[in-house]
Order: structure tokens, then C-alpha cells, then sequence
């Protein structure tokens, strides 16, 4: 009654077996039995996979390169033994066009002897882990924190650690790409066509030799030597091949995609530990000495660049002080030379000392002498007074009449 109810468990050795012989194929499901074999279940093969990773507590790259390289490493052994089936694949190979004088049937079958350890992409990603909850740990403790000493050195601690933590996960993106290249496929191209061929066809090769033909007893060798050497599905076993490197790379570029997610974030919160240092005081200073430093050093960045213009902005400025102060002595000047409203008496009694002599303008040279000296004294007292004043009068002494002030 056990038995029927448990699970006949394929083995790990079941799967390298079965998937060298063709009995297995990731594009076939398999049949799994109970223990009484009464019952069956079929369950696809990346789902056998899965079970038996877990069980050896493998990682599925690990498993999928293992069954990779046990497919590979029968094939070429095969070649080896049997005549015939190497001779068909030569045939395949000249049809698409290789130099099989260059290049040689086993060159078909080589894979990776290793594998990408995931173990790294885990140690990463639990790193990666452990920093972001120290980051949002700090993020909480903003508010609380009094001493902003501590509080700096535990972001330039996690500033390291983010950069330290960046420059592995660079180093494991390369790796991932290096292995991705080595199972990039070069001569797919054979095995599409040797998958294409039943067993049947390898037999058929020996009748058709007429060399080995006339001897019955020699024919039943080589057929004996094919059944032996040859699988019973070869075409599954290419299949199989060409399925399995592509699954390999697939998961290679899972794991490169995540890898660079995380690379991706981890470069972002760099960044936002940086903008925080920015803004806060260094160790030993407060926040108003912080708050200086930076202007500082923004003034010093300012400096360098203009230090090109440093000449000519001094040019500059020395004109513009030197218009101004030009503007500002203009403007009193003028304000200085505005005539007063009226006359001081000293105008007046000239004004009147030129009226009488323009009413003897017929008098003798004495008189005109006269009139000479009181007029220069009359020009005199004027200037003096102008000068006192700030104001300019002139006198015009020539002719008799139209004689003005200004």
C-alpha cells in the first residue's frame, strides 16, 4: 500500500544516462512511476531538474553544465568507436561547408570544462542586502542623532562599503559575460542536421559501401559495432545538445540581469550617500563651519575660472568709479554756476557807472581815461564778486552802446 502511493524519484545518474542515450530530452516530458508501478506522472524535464538541484543542493547552472558536459564527452568517445558515426558526421560537415581537414569532428562537441559559480552572485547580493538596511537604519536615526561626528563616519563607512561592493559586482558581470561567450554556439549548424537523422540511416551507411558489401560476415561486425556504439535516438542526443547550451546561456543572462539591477541600484544609493556628505559638517566642524567650508570652496572654484578676466574686470571697475566720480563733479558744477535771482550791489553801482558813460560817449580822451579806470574797476569788483558767487559775468567794453552782462 506504501508503495503505490510513493514516487519513484528519478536519480541524478538516471538523468546523465538517460540524457546521453536520448531517452531524456528537455523538450519531452518524462514519465515518472510509483513504487508498485501501477501509477504514472509525467513532469517535464526543467522540472526534474529543479527537484534534483534542490536535493544535491546544486544550483541548476551547475546541473545543466554537468549533463552538458557528460552529453558532450559521450559523443566524442562515439566518435572514436565507431567509424561510422564519425564518418556520418564528416558528411555533415562537408555539406555545410567546413574544412574537415582543418577542422575536426571532435571540434563539434567540445563545451566549457567549467561553470559559473553562483555562489559569488549570492555572496554579492547578501552584501548588497546588508548595506541597504544599514542605509534605511541610518535614514531612521537622522532625527535621534545629536552627534554629527558619528553620524559622518558611519556614511563614509558605508560610502566604502557601497564602493567596494560595486566594483565586485563589475567584476562578476565580466565573468558572467566570459562565460556566456564560451557556450555561444560555433557549429550549431552540423548538429541541426544530425539531429535531423534517425539511427536507422547509420546502418543504411554500411550497405551502401561497396567495399564491405560482398562480405556478409564483415557487414554483420560493423552492424554489430553501430547498435553497440551508436545510440538509440542519436538525433535526440543533438537535440538535446543544442537545447542545452541555449538553456545554460539563458540562465547566464538571468543572472547578468540581475546583476546589473543591483549594480544599478547600488551606484544610486552611492550617489544619495554623497549628497548627504555633502551637506553635513565634517568631523570636528559645526554646522556653520561646514556651511563655510563649502562657500569657500565655491568661491575658490569661482576664482579659478575667472581667473582669465581677472585684468579686465579690474579695468572695468576702475572706469566705472572714475565715470562716477566724473558724474558727481559735473552735477555740482552745474548746481555751482546757476545765476543768483538778483544782483549784489557791487553789480548794481557798475551797471550804473556804464549807464552815464554811455550817455557822454562824446567826452574828451581824460574823460574817456576816466571812464577806463572806472569801468576796469567796475570789471574788477564784478570778477570778485563772481568769483565769491560761483557765477562768470562778462563785460563787453566794446562800443559804446549794446554793452550787456551774462
Amino acid at each position: 500500500m506504501e508503495s503505490s502511493k510513493r514516487m519513484h524519484h528519478l536519480t541524478f545518474k538516471d538523468l546523465l544516462d538517460k540524457s546521453s542515450s536520448g531517452e531524456m530530452c528537455p523538450c519531452f516530458a518524462i514519465e515518472v512511476r510509483n513504487m508498485a508501478g501501477t501509477q504514472s506522472w509525467t513532469k517535464s524535464w526543467a522540472k526534474v531538474c529543479e527537484e534534483l538541484a534542490q536535493k544535491h543542493k546544486v544550483d541548476p547552472v551547475k546541473l545543466f553544465a554537468i549533463v552538458f558536459q557528460k552529453v558532450n564527452n559521450d559523443t566524442i568517445v562515439r566518435l572514436g568507436r565507431s567509424p561510422i558515426f564519425k564518418t556520418q558526421v564528416m558528411k555533415v560537415m562537408d555539406d555545410r561547408g567546413y574544412d574537415t581537414e582543418q577542422i575536426d569532428p571532435e571540434d563539434v562537441f567540445e563545451c566549457p570544462s567549467d561553470y559559473y559559480d553562483v555562489s559569488e552572485f549570492k555572496r554579492e547580493q547578501e552584501a548588497k542586502q546588508e548595506l541597504d538596511t544599514l542605509l534605511k537604519a541610518l535614514e531612521r536615526s537622522i532625527d535621534d542623532t545629536e552627534d554629527t561626528d558619528i553620524f559622518h563616519n558611519q556614511l563614509t563607512d558605508l560610502q566604502d562599503s557601497y564602493h567596494g561592493c560595486e566594483e565586485r559586482m563589475n567584476n562578476q558581470l565580466q565573468v558572467l559575460e566570459n562565460h556566456c561567450s564560451t557556450y555561444e554556439p560555433k557549429y550549431n549548424p552540423v548538429l541541426y542536421d544530425l539531429a535531423r537523422i534517425p539511427r536507422s540511416e547509420y546502418f543504411e551507411m554500411i550497405d551502401k559501401d561497396t567495399e564491405v558489401s560482398t562480405s556478409g560476415g564483415m557487414n554483420r561486425i560493423i552492424h554489430k559495432n553501430v547498435d553497440k556504439i551508436v545510440p538509440e535516438r542519436p538525433e535526440v542526443v543533438m537535440l538535446t545538445l543544442i537545447l542545452l547550451r541555449d538553456i545554460i546561456i539563458k540562465e547566464h543572462e538571468k543572472y547578468k540581469r540581475i546583476m546589473r539591477e543591483m549594480l544599478d541600484d547600488t551606484r544610486g544609493k552611492k550617489e544619495a550617500v554623497n549628497v548627504i556628505l555633502e551637506r553635513i559638517p565634517k568631523p570636528g566642524q559645526g554646522w556653520l563651519a561646514g556651511l563655510a567650508a563649502q562657500l569657500g570652496s565655491a568661491l575658490s572654484i569661482e576664482g579659478i575660472l575667472s581667473s582669465d578676466d581677472e585684468t579686465d574686470n579690474e579695468t572695468d571697475n576702475e572706469e566705472k568709479e572714475l565715470m562716477e566720480t566724473l558724474g558727481t563733479l559735473v552735477g555740482e558744477q552745474e548746481r555751482e554756476q546757476l545765476p543768483e535771482s538778483l544782483p549784489s550791489p557791487e553789480m548794481a553801482e557798475a551797471q550804473e557807472k556804464l549807464d552815464t558813460t554811455d550817455d557822454g560817449g562824446d567826452d574828451d580822451d581824460g574823460d574817456g581815461a576816466a571812464v577806463s579806470s572806472d569801468n576796469t574797476s567796475a570789471k574788477n569788483t564784478s570778477e570778485e564778486n563772481a568769483n565769491e558767487t560761483g557765477t562768470t559775468f562778462e563785460l563787453n567794453l566794446k562800443g559804446g552802446a549794446g554793452t550787456s552782462f551774462f
